[in-house]
């Protein structure tokens, strides 16, 4: 384990995540039924520029599939979980949007 990062129980990320959907819904529309809109969130209530790019080859075959800058405030997914071209990886984009977002 990293000293650096705290650990988070469950409970404390679900509570965070509970309060990022209701200021989300406060703003732009309660989310009543899934999928939750992880793009849009980034977006627009965390200010974040989302991207999608050849993350597998930029990083030299290896398995990412989602970075975050955050100096540039900018997400970046991996190409082929691009939900526009790929609709079966639609889950798996929506996971990555919201691993990248809750870093």
């Amino acid at each position: 384990m990293n000293p650096d990062v705290p650990y988070l129980s469950k409970q404390h990320i679900e509570r965070e995540a509970n309060i990022l959907l209701a200021e989300y819904g406060r703003e732009h529309g309660p989310v009543v039924i899934p999928p939750v809109p992880v793009d849009e969130i980034l977006e627009l209530h965390l200010g974040l520029t989302l991207e999608m790019d050849d993350l597998r080859g930029q990083f030299g075959g290896a398995e990412v599939l989602g970075a975050l800058w955050f100096n540039d405030k900018r997400v970046v997914i991996d190409q082929h979980l691009d939900p526009e071209t790929n609709p079966e990886k639609e889950g798996r984009f929506n996971f990555t949007c919201g691993h990248e977002g809750a870093h």
